[in-house]
Formats: structure tokens, C-alpha cells, sequence
């Protein structure tokens, strides 16, 4: 390979960016800033997210959520040191509102259906 499409260290091409390294300080500030966000009203926004609903009383939950994740995974993870990048954090993140994405579209249009 020539000098451009030479590899480095780790696997990477020269002159590609790597995954952003943050430290776990890092993460935790903004996991912080997240989970403490307040609406216009002053409420957490985060408070559905801390904890999965439980099987036995939301099974629908699991019927449509194929990979369920809520803030305290989140949490646990960083506090484990489990996200060597900024990437993985960010896909987790991006995983948690996918999901209540799609569970409340479904269900939104379930009592659309029904009313």
C-alpha cells in the first residue's frame, strides 16, 4: 500500500479519523446532562427511561422492543468502563429513543384504531 492506504496501529488507515476516545468522566457528564434535563414544565424527561418496564406487567413492551435498553444499563456501563469510544455510547443513547420510538408509534396507533 502506498503512503495514503498505509495502516497504522490498531487497524486504521493513515488520515482516517478514529472513534472519538473519551474517558469515562466524559461519558458520565453527559449521561448526567441528559438524565437531569428538564422540560418546559420542569419535569425529568429521562423518567421513563431509568428502568425497563417490567415483563410481567408490559409483556407487549417485549413483543415489540427487540433490544431493550433503559438508563440505568446505560449508566452501568459507563461505571464499568464498557464504551471504549464514543460511538458505542452514542448508539446505546440512539438505541433508547429508537425503541420508545417505535413502542409508542405502535401503540399510538393501536387507541387510534379503537377510538
Amino acid at each position: 500500500m502506498g503512503k495514503s492506504g498505509a495502516r497504522r496501529k490498531g487497524g486504521s488507515v493513515a488520515g482516517t479519523p478514529s472513534p472519538k476516545k473519551f474517558k469515562p468522566a466524559k461519558f458520565q457528564e453527559i449521561f448526567d446532562a441528559m438524565k437531569t434535563y428538564k422540560d418546559d414544565s420542569g419535569d425529568l424527561i429521562s423518567a421513563p427511561f431509568n428502568r425497563l418496564p417490567q415483563k410481567r406487567s408490559n409483556p407487549e413492551y417485549y413483543k415489540i422492543i427487540e433490544s431493550p435498553i433503559d438508563l440505568s444499563t446505560i449508566q452501568r456501563k459507563i461505571r464499568n468502563d464498557e464504551y471504549p469510544d464514543f460511538d458505542l455510547f452514542q448508539k446505546d443513547v440512539e438505541l433508547l429513543t429508537d425503541n420508545a420510538k417505535k413502542f409508542y408509534d405502535v401503540n399510538d396507533k393501536e387507541l387510534g384504531s379503537t377510538t
